[in-house]
Parts: structure tokens; sequence; C-alpha cells
């Protein structure tokens, strides 16, 4: 299995989910490199960490080298991702992170829901519409409400394909102090990513220049 170096993290990912620009990311460093910036800018050391859409593991890792493993968990919908997600915390001496699988919806009756899967792992997505989807399976589902209030986070990392339309409608934990979030304006109309902005500033949450880069933002508690 291919290892990269991430600075200090090294990653694995099996050759079957390298797809030639997946492997150029991995290979020049630039994978998820925005959101470790933001990370990497913000993080302290007393904080908990809940990320939504764990990928291949880069990120909870970075988080559980600043916090502690104990600290951080990470939710992922492609059941795939699982071992590998373990793998590379393991690999990294962080094995104690909490890795759950699922999807992670608003606010949700259903117990399951489908998820679709294409050749390159992080487009994975709920909307059967996604980009090249060529595998469908039922995950379970995790409704955000619950997850905040089991791991009380300091800290939230939303990367989730286009799923944060629905997110923030309900009340944040007053604990949350920081947000970060990876939008994908592809995936849904122009005026979604005004909501969201105003559901988090309705909440005392503001656009963080320091450490938002692209389509990654930061949205800081006042």
């Amino acid at each position: 299995m291919p290892s990269y170096s991430l600075g200090d993290i090294q990653l694995v990912l099996p050759d079957a989910l390298l797809t030639p620009l997946i492997q150029r990311m991995l290979e020049k460093g630039w994978y998820e490199v925005e959101e470790a910036k933001a990370l990497r800018a913000h993080l302290r050391d007393d904080d908990r960490v809940l990320e939504l859409g764990g990928g291949a593991g880069f990120l909870a890792t970075l988080c559980a080298l600043k916090v502690g493993a104990q600290n951080v968990a990470t939710v992922e919908a492609n059941p795939t991702m699982l071992p590998i997600i373990r793998e590379n915390l393991e690999r990294n001496g962080q094995g104690g992170a909490d890795v759950l699988h699922g999807a992670v919806l608003s606010s949700s009756g259903l117990a399951t829901t489908d998820f679709y899967i294409p050749e390159a792992f992080w487009a994975a997505t709920l909307e059967q519409s996604g980009k090249g989807a060529v595998r469908q399976v039922s995950v379970p589902v995790w409704p955000l409400s619950d997850l905040l209030q089991r791991y009380a986070p300091t800290v939230l990392i939303v990367d989730v394909e286009g799923a944060e339309k629905d997110y923030f409608e309900g009340m944040l934990p007053s604990g949350l102090r920081l947000i970060v979030i990876e939008l994908h304006p592809d995936a849904y109309a122009r005026d979604i990513i005004g909501v969201l902005f105003a559901r988090l500033a309705a909440q005392g949450f503001i656009y963080q220049p320091k450490g938002s880069q692209g389509a990654v933002v930061v949205f800081e508690r006042l």
C-alpha cells in the first residue's frame, strides 16, 4: 500500500483508491491542505474535535496529534474508508480516536439512507446525481444534534459533499467555538451559501478570514 508524507503525518491509501488526481495531490502535499492550514491556525491543546466526513483520516490524525486521540471523533459514510481511517490513525500513534460509520443528517427519523460512491472516494455523496457514482450502499444515519450532544466538541469540521446545506438550523452547543467547512457550491443553489452564513451568524459565529481559503471557510464564535 503506497505511503505518503504530509508534513509529520504518514498517510497510506490502497492502489485501488488512487485516481491520478488523488495521487498527485498526495505526492505534492496538497491533500486537504486548506483545511489543514485552517486547523493549524486555530486548534488549541484543550479542544475536542468532531469531524463530519473522515475521508482517509488525515485531518482526524492532524487534530489528534494536537489535542490527543481521546478528544477526536470522525464520522465517515463510505464503508470502504473506515479501515483506512483506522490504519492511518494507528500508523501515526493516534488509534484512540473514535471512528463512526454513517451519514450525518441535520435531523431525521431514518435509521439508514442511501449513499453513492464514485471512483474518487472524496466525492462520495448522499445525492444520487453526484459525480460519477459507481456504487450505491445503505449506511446508518447519525443526526447532527445527537453527535454534538455525545461529543460536546469545541471544534467542528465539515466536509460532506453538499449535505452541509441542511445543517445549522438547530441550536448549536454553547461550548462549540470554531467551525471549519468545505463548501460545495456546485452541489446546491448559490443562495444556499448565504443561508449557511446567516444561520451561523444568528448563533454568534462570524466568518474568520484567518485560515479561510477558497471553498474552505472558518467560522469563529464571538
